[in-house]
């Protein structure tokens, strides 16, 4: 089912399955934001990624007492959930996602995810409250995955990535796949604030670590609209679009990382990962602004 949450600037619209974003509209400029789905490109908008972020060697995972779980999807099972709309109001929408004998097949924890999307102005916040609802230290990620449109009236090279600062970040390099971490890592650039996008810049997703940015901007450079990131309390950045014209453009704040291609299969020996101890709860936040250089 559709829900859709707005205000004076902004009318958003998301969906119980998964609890993904469909739809983040500019009401004054008359512009959508989100992409819109291509099954032949992309056929998802802003999914959910918990409790784990990218892919598991071999789709799988060995849980403490030997246990193993197998067949388990990229970016983990929340965005294929059907989450419960537990709250609403105009500007404002709380999702809730709690565990049950089929979480318990994919994930072994007893937990409970609450997705809220909350307008404020020109701002979209968008938060995870994670819950460890068990009896045992709970291993988990979290991460952000919007696909943003990128206009039919401009050129790839219209668009750009601005950061906050001029940074010296590190790419954390994958396999051939662009899907399983080699462990290898290099300078991505030395120095610089903004790169352009390009119609070959994606063979393969690519990761960056070390940003000291406090906000990452996706700037459409002719109308100087940008939509603003705030990425401060997340580690790594991936960004991702698919080969070749480019239709969309994804900006990915991840907690956490994909396995590498030497894995244990345990997700505590994960980069990244984050642990709730016993009735313990944290807080994801990632605040998108919609604005327009001046």
């Amino acid at each position: 089912m559709l829900y859709q949450i707005e205000n004076e600037e902004l009318k958003v619209t998301c969906c119980d399955f998964g609890a993904e974003l469909h739809s983040i509209y500019g009401k004054g400029e008359q512009k959508e934001y989100l992409w819109q789905g291509d099954e032949s490109l992309w056929n998802l908008h802003a999914p959910v990624m918990f409790p784990y972020c990218g892919r598991l060697k071999d789709f799988k995972m060995q849980d403490e007492d030997g246990t193993w779980y197998t067949e388990l999807i990229n970016h983990g099972f929340a965005r294929e959930s059907l989450h419960k709309a537990a709250h609403r109001e105009k500007d404002r929408i709380v999702f809730e996602l709690r565990w049950n004998e089929e979480t318990l097949k994919k994930y072994p924890y007893r937990f409970c995810l609450r997705t809220e999307y909350r307008l404020e102005g020109r701002n979209l916040f968008w938060s995870y409250t994670v819950s460890n609802e068990d009896n045992r230290e709970m291993f988990y990620n979290v991460g952000f995955h919007p696909g943003f449109l990128l206009s039919e009236d401009y050129g790839t090279e219209d668009y750009g990535i601005r950061f906050e600062k001029p940074e010296t970040p590190c790419q954390l390099h994958s396999d051939e796949e662009g899907q399983l971490r080699t462990g290898e890592r290099t300078v991505y650039f030395k120095d610089q604030d903004n790169f352009l996008l390009t119609d070959t810049l994606f063979g393969k997703n690519f990761c960056l670590t070390d940003l000291k940015s406090a906000y990452v901007d996706l700037l459409e450079k002719p109308t100087g609209r940008y939509i603003r990131l705030y990425r401060e309390n997340f580690p790594y950045t991936v960004f991702w679009s698919k080969p070749g014209k480019m239709r969309f453009m994804c900006i990915e704040p991840w907690s956490g990382l994909g396995d590498k291609t030497d894995s244990t299969y345990h997700l505590r020996d994960k980069d990244g990962i984050l642990t709730l101890k016993p009735k313990e709860t944290a807080v994801h936040l990632l605040r998108m602004e919609f604005g327009k250089d001046r």
